[in-house]
């Protein structure tokens, strides 16, 4: 996502957010860990941090409404994902491989839009809850959608540290003084 062309594009608040988290520290990196490893989406985990930025709690009902993303996701995203790595296990120098990696960014900008869509009926959560509980507290009601369980939620709850300390600094940061 460090793509000048991307960065500098109009965009949805959660893509700008998104882009700038993406960049912190160890995000990036647990991140694709949890896509590769556990199948988890980078940005449904992105817009939960987004979502806690905002003081925003994530409903588990929003998630199963997410149809047109579910779709995009299967049908657009992960195919281009699928080409994009077959190639580039052969030649990451190929002209396609570029092409390919572009355009998946595109479909990623994309679904990252549907998201933004699917949550902006989501109110604010308690005035007392601070953002780092309410990250935690999204990410757990992502991961549990996602069917995963005991050993497994733990284990990814300690993978996605980096995430969540990114989207408290990054928070902090658009703050302010």
């Amino acid at each position: 996502m460090k793509d000048s062309q991307y960065l500098q594009a109009p965009a949805g608040a959660l893509w700008t957010f998104a882009c700038r988290l993406y960049d912190q520290p160890g995000v990036m990196t647990c991140c694709l860990d949890a896509q590769d490893q556990a199948g988890l989406s980078v940005n449904w985990l992105l817009a939960c941090a987004w979502l806690s930025s905002r003081g925003q709690r994530l409903d588990y009902n929003v998630i199963l409404g997410a149809t047109a993303w579910q779709e995009w996701h299967r049908e657009v995203t992960s195919p281009l994902r699928s080409a994009r790595k077959h190639l580039g296990v052969q030649n990451r120098q190929h002209s396609l491989y570029a092409v390919l990696k572009n355009v998946e960014l595109d479909a990623e900008r994309e679904e990252l839009a549907m998201l933004e869509r699917c949550c902006a009926p989501l109110t604010a959560a308690e005035q007392d809850v601070d953002a780092a509980t309410l990250m935690q507290d999204n990410l757990l009601v992502y991961l549990h959608s996602t069917g995963l369980q005991g050993e497994a939620i733990e284990h990814w709850q300690q993978q996605l540290i980096p995430l969540r300390q990114g989207s408290l600094r990054l928070r902090d940061e658009l703050a302010g003084p």
